[in-house]
């Protein structure tokens, strides 16, 4: 079967929301220590950042959903360990990490967290990739549904989606005395995966549908979004003393309407291909950026390494992602550690990511007539 062009505006989105996690993880401690200009200026990147984790179950939706393989549970096989065997792979390095800290690499230290990992993951973030694997493995099932369903199937996922997302919207507006109101066991029952497999399912309907909406009211729509989440969060978090997210909601609400208007304009307006990225070869090289990153956070945080005012905190931010995207391009180009920390076959690494892509990249590119 002949694989499908590829989609530049995606790789743009991808980045930025790989970007956005490393500066929310970063930025958590600073936004919990009292409202000042500091405090201001990391609510106003966190309430755009915060649109990452949609992003991302939204592009991975469309990516799988719109392929017609996915419909072949035999798929299965060739993915999941994709994901499986860098998560496996980190979380070891995670727990190595923690023995370390204490001074302790006794089995008994050791053992109880890998066993730990198969109930929850080591270190937090890696939720993410938890959540994906189940989402994953139903993925036939929804491939196969949409497909048959057509139109009227993502009219529907459109409708459950907004009706989710409107409990949320309404959730910051309300006296708490209200709040049980809200928690109808339909909606509940909605927010299967935490209301990630609805973002999943979103996202094959915005990539695949054709209609084009006009740039200004996306535009509008998202400037809206943000300016609510981000004056609310601030206005939330005077009001009650500390730190409050109720505007921040990743699954459902405001964030989720930002990320959609964010993918429609990139999809759009933003799908020529970018000469940076297929140089560097970033994007293949996320999925390890994002396990390697919440280790740099936790090694920074043991050497005491806490940034809570906002040029620390943007400039530790910075160079955590420049330092993990270096070295998962290094362990990319290195072929017996590629596939298990990067989850990346070496023929693709060699061919998209590695070191000796950017060079050979570059040098084609310097060449007289390849201008």
């Amino acid at each position: 079967m002949q694989s499908r062009a590829h989609i530049a505006y995606l790789d743009r989105l991808r980045v930025f929301a790989a970007a956005s996690v490393v500066w929310m993880h970063t930025a958590a401690a600073g936004l919990r220590n009292g409202v000042d200009w500091s405090w201001h200026l990391c609510n106003l990147l966190t309430s755009l950042a915060f649109t990452a984790v949609p992003l991302f179950f939204m592009i991975s939706g469309y990516l799988l959903l719109s392929d017609p393989r996915t419909a072949d549970v035999g798929q299965l096989r060739r993915r999941l360990p994709r994901l499986l065997a860098p998560l496996a792979c980190w979380t070891l390095a995670a727990a190595l990490w923690n023995c370390a800290a204490v001074g302790d690499f006794s089995p008994g230290y050791l053992f109880p967290q890998l066993v730990g990992a198969l109930y929850q993951p080591i270190l937090l973030p890696y939720w993410f990739v938890y959540t994906l694997l189940g989402v994953y493995l139903v993925s036939p099932l929804l491939s196969a549904g949409l497909r048959a369903s057509g139109r009227g199937g993502k009219l529907l996922v459109l409708a459950l989606a907004g009706l989710v997302s409107l409990r949320a919207m309404l959730r910051p507006f309300l006296p708490d005395a209200w709040q049980g109101y809200l928690d109808l066991d339909i909606l509940n029952k909605l927010s299967a995966w935490g209301g990630n497999l609805l973002l999943f399912a979103l996202g094959y309907c915005l990539g695949t549908t054709e209609r084009r909406f006009d740039r200004r009211l996306l535009l509008a729509v998202a400037v809206l979004c943000y300016g609510l989440i981000a004056v609310g969060t601030w206005q939330r978090t005077a009001a009650r003393g500390e730190f409050d997210d109720l505007f921040l909601t990743q699954s459902a609400g405001f964030e989720v309407l930002l990320a959609a208007c964010l993918f429609l304009l990139a999809k759009q307006h933003w799908n020529s291909p970018s000469r940076f990225l297929q140089t560097s070869g970033l994007p293949p090289l996320l999925l390890p950026i994002y396990f390697l990153h919440a280790i740099a956070l936790r090694v920074l945080g043991q050497f005491g390494v806490n940034p809570l005012r906002f040029p620390e905190t943007l400039g530790v931010a910075a160079l955590v992602f420049v330092g993990c995207a270096l070295l998962s391009k290094t362990l990319a180009s290195i072929r017996p550690l590629c596939y298990p920390l990067t989850g990346l076959r070496w023929a693709d690494a060699r061919a998209r990511c590695s070191w000796g892509h950017s060079f050979r990249w570059r040098k084609e590119s310097e060449t007289p007539g390849n201008n």
